[in-house]
């Protein structure tokens, strides 16, 4: 099983010996008790009996195998290798434990790139084999290739999270240590923990202490208290953000180490504190968000602010601190532009919730957010984020096939665009615009427009998601991928999207595991992000696992029972003619129509 005593190791050896006294002629009893040799590293009576067994049927599958397992970790890794060479020519659907063997005793012997494509082979058998993505890593870091080493790493410790090297070092199987050694090395360096990791939330977790008064005064306590569960209600409503504790700090006021003793009880990973100070019409309000664990300082502000109307003061304040946190804690440096022109706290927060339905890629999300865009150009015309918002949900329609009329859909975007830059000129309707382009097949344009709103800031994730999606659509992928992995990197905590675009970069550049692992972390955080669902029909098909190519092609159709391949055909703007008839292809081949 993979975990055992030595207790029940030594049983199962004496069961293996009786099995052999009952019938000494067959192959398949040494063959199982050259392995529990093996796991008891007592080389030299498990080749012993791998000899034996291969004597009685060198033909046999698991003869063979654990024969050339015992060979490759006691030091012989190439008897080994010509003995899974020939196995796997007789059988070209061996398992995927041949793969990791063969893989092992090829890196072994340097073989590196040999070692590479075996490793692949064993995980294109079996997707969640950690050990032969672990295994893949090593080589990866052996070969210098550190970004593909700790992408491989990633994946394991998301497939298995409690991995570290101390867990690997109760599998060790080489009789050389120093095997072991430079396995365990290349692992350390691509970024494999030495203790277990503490488990990582999917999104930031925040507690909200009560903000401080530091002059007695009714007048201050209400505001305090007011801006406290303001702060708290808004950072509610942002979806990327799980709020903790909403109401338990207002018993703890004023007490020393509350807020230290509150985060080990409800589990928040960040605190953020504030206090007030009042002086006629001034307030002097200050906010820091500091590392619950640690205690270490993140962000810290102070707003001065003069005025009778509180609740206007609360609602300015709010909003400046919500944008700090996302800037900090989800979305990166773009976030800074989501305010900008807001009158209103509520069409700020009204806006970050249409954008996350709108990214869900679900139409009744779709319907929810242009509602609440429609609702927000009506009472804010003077604010951009209603038309950015409402230009993308055009878009969606459209990518997403749920447009009545297409063309139109498409105008409308580019009309609300253009006014949303009239009114503040950012990149986020540039990139809308860019996109635009690419469905026209304008590449040019497109390519012109999505520069613009990078050079505009090269540090907002999405004017550089949008680079890279234009130029994979141009088909250059390979420029593609390393300005979205870029995008990826701006936000602490990437949206869905992110990774759905570089997955489908990976497809174009035929890199169909990176894909598909890219795929897996959009759908993490949105389950129904269908467009990382084709991600991963197109890459099991083409890596002719098509019975998990047809099961993701039923949960695209659960998602959207209308999409059709005739719609992605006319929307899909890849300009390279023959991989978007493979890709179509592989959609009918999944089951798609």
């Amino acid at each position: 099983t993979g975990s055992f005593s030595a207790e029940s190791l030594d049983r199962a050896i004496e069961l293996a010996h009786k099995s052999i006294l009952l019938d000494e002629g067959r192959a398949e009893p040494h063959a199982l008790l050259g392995h529990l040799y093996f796991l008891k590293r007592d080389w030299n009576r498990a080749i012993a009996e791998g000899e034996k067994g291969m004597a009685l049927n060198p033909k046999g599958e698991d003869v063979t195998y654990w024969y050339a397992a015992t060979l490759t970790y006691a030091g012989r890794a190439e008897e080994a290798i010509l003995l899974l060479e020939k196995e796997i020519r007789r059988n070209p659907f061996a398992p995927s434990r041949y793969f990791l063997t063969y893989g092992d005793a090829l890196r072994v012997r340097g073989r590196f790139d040999q070692a590479v494509s075996a490793y692949k082979k064993s995980i294109q058998r079996e997707p969640n084999a950690f050990m032969a993505r672990l295994s893949l890593a090593a080589t990866y870091s052996m070969m210098g290739l550190e970004k593909a080493a700790r992408s491989e790493v990633e994946e394991v410790l998301r497939l298995k999270p409690g991995l570290s090297l101390d867990s690997l070092e109760k599998m060790s199987a080489f009789k050389d240590p120093t095997e072991t050694e430079k396995l365990f090395s290349a692992l350390r360096k691509a970024g494999t923990p030495d203790k277990p990791l503490p488990p990582q939330p999917e999104k930031p977790s925040i507690m909200v202490m009560p903000f401080a008064t530091l002059d007695n005064g009714m007048s201050q306590e209400v505001f305090a208290e007011g801006l406290t569960e303001e702060i708290t209600t808004a950072l509610s409503k942002i979806h990327e953000l799980n709020v903790v504790a909403e109401k338990f700090s207002f018993m703890d006021r004023g007490e020393p180490g509350n807020g230290e003793q509150a985060s080990r009880r409800l589990g928040g990973q960040y605190q953020l504190q504030g206090s007030v100070r009042q002086s006629a019409d001034k307030f002097r309000i200050t906010a820091q968000l500091v590392d619950a664990a640690t205690g270490n300082h993140i962000w810290g502000e102070r707003y001065d602010r003069e005025g009778k109307d509180i609740f206007s003061i609360q609602d300015e304040i709010t909003m400046k601190i919500v944008s700090a946190l996302q800037v900090h804690l989800t979305e990166g440096e773009q976030a800074r532009y989501y305010g900008k022109g807001a009158t209103s706290l509520d069409a700020y927060l009204k806006f970050l919730t249409g954008r996350h339905l709108a990214l869900s890629l679900k139409q009744e999300d779709n319907i929810k957010a242009r509602k609440l865009a429609t609702g927000i150009i009506d009472l804010h015309p003077n604010y951009h984020a209603g038309y950015t918002l409402l230009a993308l949900i055009e878009l969606q329609d459209v990518r997403l096939g749920f447009s009545k009329s297409p063309v139109e859909s498409l105008k409308r975007s580019a009309e609300l665009s253009r006014q949303s830059t009239a009114l503040e000129d950012i990149p986020f309707p540039h990139t809308i615009l860019a996109r635009i382009d690419v469905l026209m097949r304008n590449y040019d344009e497109a390519l012109e427009k999505a520069e613009k709103a990078f050079e505009m800031d090269p540090n907002c994730a999405d004017a550089c998601m949008t680079l890279g999606h234009v130029l994979m659509m141009m088909d250059k992928a390979d420029e593609a991928v390393p300005v979205l992995e870029k995008a990826v990197g701006l936000m602490p905590y990437p949206l869905n999207n992110c990774f759905h675009n570089l997955a489908w970069a990976y497809v174009v550049s035929e890199k169909y595991e990176e894909a598909i692992t890219a795929a897996q972390k959009a759908i993490r955080i949105e389950p129904n992000d269908i467009l990382a669902r084709l991600v991963l029909v197109c890459s099991y098909s083409f890596l002719d696992q098509q019975a998990e190519a047809r099961s993701e092609a039923e949960r695209v159709l659960r998602i959207n029972p209308n999409w059709s391949v005739d719609e992605s055909e006319k929307w899909l703007a890849l300009n390279n003619k023959d991989k978007v008839r493979a890709i179509h292809n592989a959609y009918r081949g999944a089951g798609l129509k």
